[in-house]
């Protein structure tokens, strides 16, 4: 399992924010088309990993949570319920962000695709 501190490293490696899309030549969209998918492939599988790690915490706590014991007085055990819950929402929120900063990669990959698109079809033409 990934820390969210490692998932956002990765995340500022792929450098996305170094393409430019404003003033190419045909070849070179080309070119940065090709980089955009390779990391379009990273974040899917980012992605991927991300949400296999989150269901693996939010497991985790759901067996805690259904190992608590049923005692007499059900207060202490709803009490007990609440913690974990919040420990483990607590947990997850690092995630959550993370999850939130990977889609707007996604969204930005997405925007900066199109237009290279255009250009690079605008380059091909007579």
């Amino acid at each position: 399992m990934k820390t969210p501190h490692q998932y956002t490293s990765q995340l500022a490696e792929l450098g996305l924010d170094q393409i430019v899309v404003e003033g190419v030549t045909g070849a070179e969209a080309q070119q940065a088309l090709a980089r955009l998918a390779e990391i379009h492939s990273h974040l899917k599988d980012l992605e991927t990993s991300l949400n296999l790690d989150m269901h693996a915490l939010r497991s985790q706590y759901q067996g805690r949570i259904a190992a608590l014991s049923i005692t007499a007085h059900h207060k202490s055990r709803s009490e007990e319920e609440q913690r974990v819950t919040e420990e483990r929402d607590a947990k997850l929120a690092p995630f959550e962000e993370v999850k939130t900063q990977l889609q707007g990669l996604l969204a930005a990959l997405e925007e900066k695709r199109a237009a290279l698109e255009k250009d690079a079809t605008d380059g091909l033409a007579p």
